[in-house]
């Protein structure tokens, strides 16, 4: 399975440096968000991102069963359920996480829907994935039928997660890009590269291997529409017209 190549992959070199890049970034951003739920729809490491949260109730499901290895070498039990349909009331959670899902989801876009879902107002989602734009994105084309790890996944554009953001009214809080390194399967040459994690300081240079999303669900806010009274037009005069019929009556008795 994808799973299973996936959980190999982050214990070689390359998957290694970007995961330990990927959690000291994660560490300072979980560690301000508070809350009492946190989701991680995620097959990939469970809670590997989430360990600094002050949040105490955290979910980790998977969309299969894979078997997730521990340093251990013994497989980890999870809740398996579909992203597409979480089985979660509205406005449940506090934070969502979602580390490296879209690029394996079948339909990453109704899996963003059902994750704002699910989300609580003023809640935040935070979304980790691959660069399409980037030299990663380049050797997937060469690596992906011959490497599914995790070459094989679909890398969606970040101009695209933003779209959707906007669309699901969410304001981005925070966006980054993160490994500036080749994807190179070397211990020895991935460290003496480190140097080229500096260019992360140039906010102008969007060509990281991965990224970072962190935005905030609008909490749409009720407007009272004031009511006019106005007062009751008077059909009637308040001078009655006296009825003719008595009138005549009177004279008639007369």
């Amino acid at each position: 399975m994808l799973n299973d190549y996936l959980d190999e992959w982050w214990q070689k070199a390359l998957g290694s440096h970007l995961l330990a890049l990927e959690k000291s970034k994660l560490d300072t951003i979980v560690a301000e968000l508070p809350g009492n739920f946190l989701l991680q729809p995620s097959s990939l490491l469970q809670n590997m991102y989430t360990l600094m949260s002050p949040i105490t109730q955290k979910i980790s499901v998977a969309d299969e069963f894979c078997g997730i290895t521990e340093r251990m070498g013994k497989p980890k039990p999870r809740v398996v359920m579909d992203f597409q349909e979480l089985p979660f009331l509205d406005d449940r959670f506090d934070v969502v996480l979602l580390p490296h899902v879209l690029e394996f989801a079948t339909d990453a876009e109704r899996v963003m829907a059902e994750c704002y879902r699910v989300l609580r107002p003023d809640g935040h989602i935070i979304i980790l994935g691959f660069n399409p734009w980037s030299c990663w994105g380049l050797w997937r084309y060469w690596q992906r039928y011959t490497e599914p790890k995790p070459w094989g996944g679909k890398f969606i554009s970040p101009m695209t997660i933003k779209h959707w953001l906007r669309s699901l009214e969410c304001d981005v809080v925070e966006y980054e890009h993160l490994f500036y390194r080749p994807p190179i399967n070397n211990e020895k040459l991935l460290k003496k590269l480190h140097f080229l994690e500096y260019l992360n300081q140039l906010p102008w240079l969007g060509f990281g291997a991965a990224y970072i999303f962190v935005a905030q669900k609008k909490i749409i806010p009720i407007k009272t529409i004031p009511i006019k009274w106005k007062s009751r037009k008077v059909v009637m005069n308040s001078s009655l017209v006296k009825p003719t019929t008595r009138s005549i009556l009177r004279k008639t008795t007369k």
